[in-house]
């Protein structure tokens, strides 16, 4: 049986609204709000980082404080296949703890390696509660060029021990789907899909082409401009 133990996990801890750059009111109960609902020109095609925020601690140090998630495994295939029938979201990075400052890297920190990296979004989220039998997702898309919200998050589930093991008697092969870790992280990213479709409906192609992220003019380095002469023919 492919029981999951939590201490396999990261702790996760739970994050104010301030701490994703939002208040209390731009946080929804359940679902997603568009906190950026205007017309917008060129914001897509895009790239979109992933950055799940822990909780993290020196040996030295007895304040937590939060750091990135290394997202790989199950986690990983699931935000990459969140966009595959979306060719407007070119690609989807998942960061991890080397992408940020090595000390106490901020969520403007976070923002600005997304941007480096040429992801115009970054998807900031966290997790609490107990993975499986009461789990929350938060979390805030936010506009890269500018520090902007564009859209909040919040996906909650419970599961009462009874329901629990009334599932691992009919998936004894895997109790993932019977923990409210997935549930909600389920919900959670068809959340994010969506508020993706919403933006990319009240968004329009830029007036002018746009140079390619891809492709640059600049010469190839080092180059050697002096003049040369070959032998004088006859």
């Amino acid at each position: 049986m492919l029981r999951m133990t939590d201490r396999d996990r990261p702790a996760t801890f739970s994050l104010t609204a301030e701490d994703l750059g939002l208040t209390a009111e731009e946080l929804p109960r359940e679902g997603y709000r568009l906190l950026k609902d205007e017309p917008t020109s060129g914001r897509f095609p895009t790239g979109m980082a992933v950055a799940q925020l822990i909780a993290a601690r020196h040996s030295w140090d007895s304040e937590a404080y939060p750091r990135l998630a290394e997202l790989g495994g199950e986690e990983a295939v699931g935000w990459n296949e969140l966009t595959d029938d979306l060719p407007l979201v070119r690609e989807v990075l998942l960061s991890g703890s080397h992408a940020a400052s090595p000390d106490r890297p901020t969520l403007d920190d976070y923002i600005r390696t997304a941007a480096t990296v040429g992801c115009s979004m970054l998807l900031a989220y966290t997790q609490c509660g107990d993975p499986a039998y009461d789990a929350t997702l938060s979390g805030v898309l936010i506009d890269t060029s500018n520090g902007a919200p564009l859209a909040s998050f919040r996906a909650a589930a419970c599961v009462t021990p009874e329901e629990y093991e009334a599932c691992i008697e009919i998936e004894p092969q895997d109790e993932r789907w019977c923990r409210a870790e997935f549930l909600a992280r389920r919900d959670f990213t068809r959340y994010v899909r969506l508020a993706l479709e919403d933006l990319m409906h009240r968004d329009s192609p830029a007036a002018a082409t746009q140079p390619s992220p891809w492709l640059t003019d600049r010469p190839l380095y080092p180059r050697d401009h002096r003049r040369r002469y070959g032998p004088k023919r006859d």
